[in-house]
Formats: structure tokens, C-alpha cells, sequence
């Protein structure tokens, strides 16, 4: 019963701050403008992540209020999840250059895994078994790195309507599994209260949307579904499974910018979900097959033994892989189309 409160009030809260942040930024002008490099055609208000976060701050402080969750995780979580949300509201109201935004990011992580020990104690690696990574600069190094990825990862996923807010939504889903799966309570009670801020976010943001996340947003979904991914008997499986076609698209962005001399923070329009849109699909329906790949792969979080885990990983990979060569060589075939078409 309390989980099913927990995701209605936070449902209930991002409804009401995201249909104020929508109200105010349009008064004040906080709009963000079409240009050639985004999608969207209209004006739209960007500080959905704001009011993703006070949902999510409320929830969590009534929870430890109550003595339903430890104060040592909770603070930590709200500590970096806010310091994230205001420099991303910073951003987008004002604008940052790439430089001191990654590291902040990165100042923001560290305080996470060393000053308050959020750290991965082992991952499994295939052919070596269990390697334990607890106490070792190994380990401090990889969280870091695994905080830093998810951040990027989200903010990345954030090109069409209602993307990046689908896909905290079913990782919280999935999440909220295997912390009743491992019989652990305060997990599930944090996927309860990220899905019903996500699922509040989203019905204003699934396209066409009337308000985006901005960085704020991004940066607030990607510290949180890090962070939970670590805590307790988490594991980072879920992570990638739910997040792995997006994990590839990054790799495959990093490497195309690095071949073409383009620098790595620069925004483009070549994500693959920006592609989907480019071969004819809809942002609607591109958002919608991406939710389906996640519900698949996420699912294979949920099986129980190693070796299956690592299974639908090595499958996610190919095909991940199989999808980036479908759609470059589909948009391909339709920029040369359009070429033989031209006088």
C-alpha cells in the first residue's frame, strides 16, 4: 500500500509543479526557441526538470521524515540530485559552456562516492567471475565514471518529446522489481517516487510537448537512476539493459565526432532517435519503439541467474549495433533518393 502512495503523490506533485513551471516560464519569457540544430518548431518552456526535482525533494523528505528510508542515502541522493538541477536551471535560463558543466558533474560525483561511500563493491566480469572493486581507487574510479555515463547518457536521450521521461519511468519500473525481487524496502520506495515524477513529467511532455526537462532535468534523471543503481542490491544491469541502445548510441556519437574532428560536446541532430525522426517516423512513434525496446531488454533485468543477465547483454550489444546499421543505411538510401531526384 505504501508504494502505490508513494508513486500517486509523487504523480500527483509533478503534475502540479510541471503545469505551474509551464505557467511561469511563459510569463517570464523562459522559452526555449527553435533553431536549426533542435527539432521543435514552437516556443517551449524548458524547466520541466525544476519541478521534476521539488516533486521528487518532497516525496523523499516526507519519506524520511516518517523513518522510511536512511537519512545517509536520502541526503545524499537530494544533495547531488539538487546541486545537478540548479546548475542544469542555470544553463538552460543563462547558458554554460561545456567546460564547467562536466565538472560540476564530475565535482558532483566524487562527493557522492567518497564523501558519502555511494560506490559499485563489485561487478561480475565474464570468464573472471565476481571482482570485487570495494575500498580500491578501481572502484571509486568505475562509480565516478558509471555516475558521469548516466548523466551524459540521459541528457543525450533527450532529443524528441517525451523520450528521456519514458525511459526513467521504465527503469523505475524495473528498478521497483528487483528491489522487491532482493526483498530490500527503501528501493523500491525511491523507483515509486522517480517513476510517478516522471509519469507526471511526461503528460505534459510526451509529444507534442508543452514543456521540455532541459538540462536541469537531465541531469537530475541521470544522477538519480545512477545513484539508485548502486545503492544496496541494486545492479548495474539494470542499468544498462534499460539504458543500453542509448549507452551505444553515445559510443557511436563519441566516435563519430572524434573521426570527423567535431567536438564531442557539440549538439547535433544524428542521435539515433533523431534518425528515426529523419526516416519518416513520428516523434510520437519513434518515443514509443524506443519504450518498447527498453520494456524488452529491461525485462532481461529481472532474470535471475548471471549468465542470462550476460546473455541479453551481449544480444542488447548486436543488436543495438544492428539498428545503428539499419537506420544509417535506411537514411542513407533516402539522401541518395532525394539526391537522384534533384535537377
Amino acid at each position: 500500500m505504501v508504494y502505490a502512495l508513494v508513486f500517486v503523490a509523487a504523480t500527483a506533485l509533478s503534475l502540479l509543479l510541471t503545469r505551474l513551471s509551464i505557467a511561469f516560464a511563459h510569463r517570464r519569457g523562459l522559452l526555449d526557441l527553435p533553431s536549426p540544430r533542435r527539432i521543435h518548431t514552437n516556443p517551449t518552456p524548458r524547466l520541466g526538470g525544476a519541478a521534476m526535482f521539488l516533486a521528487f525533494a518532497v516525496v523523499v523528505l516526507i519519506l524520511l521524515t516518517a523513518g522510511e528510508v536512511e537519512t545517509y542515502d536520502a541526503t545524499a541522493l537530494l544533495l547531488g540530485a539538487g546541486s545537478l538541477t540548479l546548475v542544469g536551471f542555470v544553463d538552460d535560463v543563462w547558458g554554460l559552456g561545456a567546460g564547467p558543466k562536466f565538472l560540476f558533474q564530475l565535482a558532483t560525483a566524487v562527493v557522492a562516492v567518497v564523501g558519502f561511500d555511494i560506490m559499485i563493491r563489485g561487478v561480475s566480469v565474464p570468464l573472471l567471475g565476481r571482482v570485487y572493486l570495494e575500498g580500491s581507487v578501481t572502484g571509486y574510479a568505475v562509480t565516478v565514471f558509471w555516475i558521469l555515463g548516466m548523466i551524459n547518457t540521459v541528457n543525450f536521450a533527450d532529443g524528441i518529446d517525451g523520450l528521456a521521461g519514458g525511459l526513467a519511468l521504465i527503469f523505475a519500473l524495473v528498478l521497483f522489481l528487483v528491489g522487491i525481487a532482493v526483498e530490500q524496502r527503501e528501493l523500491p520506495l525511491y523507483a515509486c517516487a522517480l517513476g510517478g515524477v516522471a509519469l507526471g513529467f511526461l503528460r505534459y511532455n510526451f509529444a507534442p510537448a508543452r514543456i521540455f526537462m532541459g538540462d536541469s532535468g537531465s541531469y537530475f534523471l541521470g544522477f538519480t537512476m545512477a545513484i539508485l543503481s548502486v545503492l544496496g542490491s541494486a545492479k548495474l544491469a539494470t542499468g544498462l539493459l534499460v539504458m543500453g541502445i542509448w549507452v551505444a548510441d553515445v559510443a557511436y556519437s563519441i566516435y563519430r565526432r572524434l573521426r570527423t574532428g567535431t567536438p564531442i560536446e557539440m549538439p547535433d541532430k544524428e542521435h539515433l532517435h533523431h534518425r528515426f525522426v529523419a526516416i519518416g517516423l513520428s516523434q510520437r512513434s519513434a518515443a514509443l519503439l524506443f519504450y518498447a525496446l527498453a520494456l524488452a531488454f529491461g525485462s532481461a533485468g529481472l532474470i535471475g541467474r548471471r549468465e542470462g543477465r550476460l546473455a541479453a547483454l551481449v544480444t542488447l550489444g548486436l543488436l543495438s549495433l544492428l539498428i545503428i546499421w539499419f537506420v544509417n543505411r535506411r537514411l542513407g538510401a533516402k539522401g541518395a533518393a532525394e539526391t537522384s531526384r534533384d535537377p
